[in-house]
């Protein structure tokens, strides 16, 4: 089944009698796609977050009600294809009504990849929640944490870079063409949902003529989902 990025509505798939997948990309840049295992078409027992800078993620519990359990080991995974397509693929054992289902590479949707942007001020915009506060770019990391970057300051390029979970700001730094780098030295928790692990690393990047980008890279654990990121893009902006 192949649905197109201006897409709104998700791909249903079926997986076995009573559970299914949804699953909706988002059409950015990072081709965001969220995926919901689905009891009866109704109750999501696990949400994941895949997209080009993040391709694979792993169940790392049993999940479920009386009627169907995810098992650990489900494996979900974002498969780059030829001609500027993706594909996400499922894999591993579900269980229902007492039969035990395997799946290996169940596609749940191929979707047009993002056109290349010059400019883009990241996932989505934020308005501000105070006056003189600027507009903030805000991209999803994992179902539950997102990053968090403002453009601030008298120098050129200068931007606040925020870590989120749960609506909470946990981590607040800046970044800039002099300070282009920041690493997380310590595990960061945000109970109960996320923790960002040690070594996470955004990075202030030019990009062009008068523009930079931010990426980051690292380890999150989200919801007891683990989530590694490669260069994820929280955003374009002009110098």
């Amino acid at each position: 089944m192949t649905a197109k990025i201006s897409d709104t509505n998700p791909v249903n798939t079926p997986l076995t009698p009573n559970s299914n997948a949804l699953t909706k990309a988002s059409g950015d840049v990072n081709n965001d796609t969220w995926v919901y295992f689905q009891v009866e078409a109704k109750s999501t027992y696990w949400t994941v977050l895949l997209s080009a800078a993040n391709t694979r993620v792993r169940n790392a519990q049993d999940r479920g009600n009386d009627l169907v359990t995810f098992r650990k080991g489900l494996e979900v995974d974002y498969l780059a294809q030829a001609g500027g397509s993706y594909s996400i693929q499922v894999s591993g054992r579900i269980l229902d009504d007492g039969t035990n289902y395997r799946l290996t590479g169940k596609i749940l949707g191929t979707f047009g990849a993002a056109a290349p942007v010059s400019v883009l001020s990241g996932s989505r915009l934020e308005m501000p929640s105070g006056p003189g506060e600027p507009a903030a770019a805000v991209t999803d990391l994992t179902p539950c944490s997102q990053a968090i970057v403002r453009v601030v300051g008298d120098a050129p390029g200068q931007v606040s870079f925020s870590l989120r979970s749960a609506g909470t700001i946990c981590f607040t730094t800046a970044l800039s063409e002099s300070a282009p780098t920041i690493a997380l030295d310590q595990d960061l928790a945000v109970a109960p949902q996320t923790v960002f692990k040690r070594g996470l690393t955004a990075e202030w990047r030019p990009h062009g003529k008068g523009f930079y980008t931010l990426l980051i890279s690292g380890e999150i654990v989200s919801d007891g989902t683990e989530y590694c990121l490669d260069k994820k893009v929280l955003g374009f902006f002009p110098r």
